[in-house]
């Protein structure tokens, strides 16, 4: 479990800017203490969000990380977009960093295709 705590650290500081307990606890569908011991979801950036996202929004999202050699499910939850971010042995941080990075790519609402 620390692989996965070390991995929604790095999601929710580099996509939301959250370092501090709190703030990382803004970030997550559930509380890490309640949610399955290697699989959590993280909501996206807030330039990914829209008024009332929905599950088009987030078929076009995985659909871009797809295209760009990610593959993770997003998931549309109450209108907020999520990624379900898992974590097994034969996953490392850099593979984190890369959905991180890969992610702050995707276009803005109003500028995509």
């Amino acid at each position: 479990q620390d692989k996965l705590s070390e991995a929604v650290a790095l999601l929710k500081e580099q996509w939301h800017g959250a370092t501090t307990e709190e703030d990382l606890g803004d970030c997550l569908l559930a509380p890490q203490n309640v949610h399955a011991p290697m699989m959590t979801l993280v909501k996206l950036p807030n330039s990914v969000q829209s008024f009332s996202s929905n599950s088009e929004d987030a078929k076009a999202v995985q659909d871009f990380l797809y295209d760009n050699f990610v593959e993770v499910p997003i998931k549309c939850v109450q209108g907020t977009l999520y990624v379900r971010l898992s974590c097994h042995v034969y996953n490392e941080l850099h593979e984190y960093q890369r959905l991180a990075d890969t992610m702050l790519r995707f276009p803005e609402k109003g500028k995509r295709f």
